[in-house]
């Protein structure tokens, strides 16, 4: 398995857009780099258009290394996630507020929303 698509995916926080840049399968071999990702449930309409409802945003050092036993592996699936969209952040600390910022305005499923 590999990238499903060379599309962007956009995704709103309470305060911006935040592209995903790259979208994958889910169990397919990811690039060492770090970022946020959002696992999503990909759907395709009609017109043969795909959309993507997210499940959990998390934040990571390496993507290569992040997803084999993830802690909400079987919370995901359960929900139907099959994608992961990622987004290259380099910076800890911008990692970590797009992460809440992203969390806090779509309150996915699998995420512990803290008010």
């Amino acid at each position: 398995m590999a990238k499903l698509s060379n599309n962007t995916v956009n995704f709103n926080g309470k305060t911006k857009e935040y592209t995903f840049t790259e979208i994958y399968a889910l169990g397919s071999e990811y690039p060492d780099k770090a970022g946020i990702y959002a696992f999503t449930k990909r759907t395709k309409n009609e017109k043969d258009e795909y959309s993507h409802t997210p499940i959990y945003f998390g934040l990571t050092e390496s993507f290569k290394t992040r997803f084999s036993n993830h802690h909400k592996e079987k919370e995901i699936l359960k929900q139907g996630a099959n994608a992961v969209c990622l987004m290259f952040v380099p910076k800890e600390l911008e990692r970590e507020v797009f992460e809440k910022d992203l969390i806090s305005k779509n309150k996915p499923c699998c995420n512990e929303v803290h008010v």
